[in-house]
């Protein structure tokens, strides 16, 4: 993975350790939306409703 993408994925899951995630938040950190996708298929993150994505250990509330 390049650092850029790294840097990305980094940026993605701090946004997401603070609860959950839309995909439109990704727009004002200049994050692609494809990057819920692939952070989904990896199980770090659970889609939760269309547009919504939180970290997939979060506790359910």
């Amino acid at each position: 993975m390049s650092p850029a993408a790294t840097n990305k994925t980094t940026t993605l899951l701090r946004l997401a350790r603070k609860g959950p995630v839309r995909a439109r938040d990704l727009d004002d950190a200049g994050i692609p939306r494809a990057y819920l996708k692939r952070l989904c298929d990896r199980g770090l993150l659970d889609q939760v409703d269309r547009g919504l994505y939180r970290l997939a250990d979060a506790p359910v509330t």
